[in-house]
């Protein structure tokens, strides 16, 4: 069609003010700056996010059954049985959690521990995270099985007198091996413990009635298995071990909840639908939550965050638009002979806004075009040499992680393309007012 043909002679033509080249050039290059700086930006977004989403995802369950309002999950047996039943489960795993002090020399800190049954390695990713040692949570359970850490948890906790304690908990290496736990690495390491290593958990039941002199602590001993790695907030205040010691330091029979993991994480809210009918329809009570639930508030941020880049960054292509209707403008007045003889010829209205829109449409193209190469260069060179480096020690990254998505270059493109079009809107309509009479009385 004759519009396209004219519109590209249009911008590529010698103008007789060279001004209006130099201004189509310059919205040009701030079409393309945009554009690329949208990209790598979104880039890095999707970076950092799919490094959160593959800690708390790798690391939590894709969906997880509990107790309503934080109480024991009643009949989890049968809970887990049904749950088993659908064919979207990978694995299952019963968990109970409670708050604990735990003891080595003189630290004390109180962790969240977290015990579950032998299917727990499968249902999450924390084998994966595991960096020294193993997830092995097994052995004997041993409770109150040194003397000295016994000695230091009544001490800590404020019992005066340790004696009724040590001699309740009397030292015998006949015992059989104690049971396992995976502390975080900051965890481990603000314990000075390392593999193999032992350390005393006191459990809160009872701690009141010990300050008061009327009972004696619940204290229980384990071996250290091995050290994960995932989130600061995990690494420091979490803790893994059986579930039957939990339930003992935790002082419930009972289990909070389920974690389950699936073959595919996608079909965690249908699978979340499907249990709240299954149950009901069991007449079990039960709060069911997704991976995303148990994250909500951080990945609503981390969207807002993303948006506002977005919509921060449109700015820069938002001020190459207006220079193209400035430029566009300044050719419909260079031009203004030509748009009537144009309209003499027999062009229609319609047709005299066509060739601007399209003069517009044009710039947009070359400017998201460029930008989308300059944009994939960078973000490749970024995935490939680590030219944007981090402290590892402060992200556990050695790079600025940039992921790129298709998605991303088909929104900012056409976000660019419709932001130049409607640019051209305003010099369209001027050429289109253009009455061939008037433009050529004195020629």
């Amino acid at each position: 069609m004759y519009e396209f043909f004219i519109a590209r002679r249009y911008l590529r033509a010698t103008r007789q003010i060279p001004l209006v080249t130099l201004i189509s050039v310059i919205a040009a290059l701030g079409v393309t700056v945009g554009v690329a700086a949208m990209i790598c930006s979104l880039a890095v977004f999707n970076g950092f996010d799919g490094i959160v989403r593959s800690l708390l995802i790798g690391f939590d369950p894709h969906v997880r059954v509990e107790g309503v309002n934080r109480q024991p999950l009643a009949d989890y047996h049968k809970v887990l049985q049904i749950i088993n039943a659908l064919p979207e489960v990978k694995a299952a795993s019963a968990f109970v959690e409670g708050r604990v002090a735990v003891v080595n020399r003189n630290t004390v800190m109180v962790v969240n521990l977290r015990g579950a049954d032998s299917h727990f390695a499968e249902a999450t990713g924390l084998p994966s995270h595991i960096v020294g040692g193993k997830y092995d949570v097994g052995g004997g359970i041993d409770i109150g099985d040194n003397m000295d850490d016994a000695d230091n948890a009544a001490t800590q906790l404020g019992a005066v007198d340790s004696a009724a304690l040590r001699d309740q908990q009397e030292y015998d290496n006949t015992k059989s091996e104690l049971p396992g736990i995976v502390l975080g690495i900051l965890l481990a390491d603000r314990l000075g413990v390392t593999l193999g290593d032992t350390i005393t958990m006191v459990s809160p039941a009872g701690i009141e009635q010990t300050l008061t002199q009327f009972a004696q602590p619940l204290t229980m001993r384990f071996r250290v298995s091995g050290v994960f790695t995932s989130i600061p907030d995990y690494d420091l205040h979490t803790a893994f071990s059986a579930l039957t010691p939990a339930q003992r330091l935790c002082d419930v029979s009972g289990v909070d909840g389920v974690e389950i993991r699936l073959g595919d994480i996608n079909k965690s809210d249908e699978v979340k639908h499907s249990l709240e009918q299954s149950l009901a329809a069991a007449g079990i009570h039960a709060q069911i939550v997704t991976w995303y639930d148990l994250h909500r508030d951080l990945f609503s941020v981390m969207e807002i965050e993303r948006w506002v880049a977005y919509l921060i960054l449109s700015l820069i292509i938002t001020v190459a638009a207006f220079t193209i209707l400035g430029s566009l403008t300044m050719t419909v007045i260079e031009k203004h002979r030509d748009i009537a003889l144009l309209k003499a010829a027999g062009a229609t209205d319609a047709s005299v806004q066509k060739i601007f829109l399209m003069a517009g449409a044009l710039i947009g193209v070359i400017g998201v075009v460029c930008g989308s190469i300059i944009g994939f260069a960078a973000c490749r060179a970024q995935q490939i040499f680590g030219i944007f480096t981090l402290d590892s020690t402060v992200y556990r990254l050695n790079a600025l992680p940039v992921e790129m998505r298709v998605s991303d270059f088909v929104v900012v493109g056409l976000a660019g393309l419709i932001l130049c079009t409607l640019a051209a809107v305003y010099p369209a309509k001027r050429a289109a007012r253009v009455v061939p009479a008037e433009a050529l009385r004195w020629e």
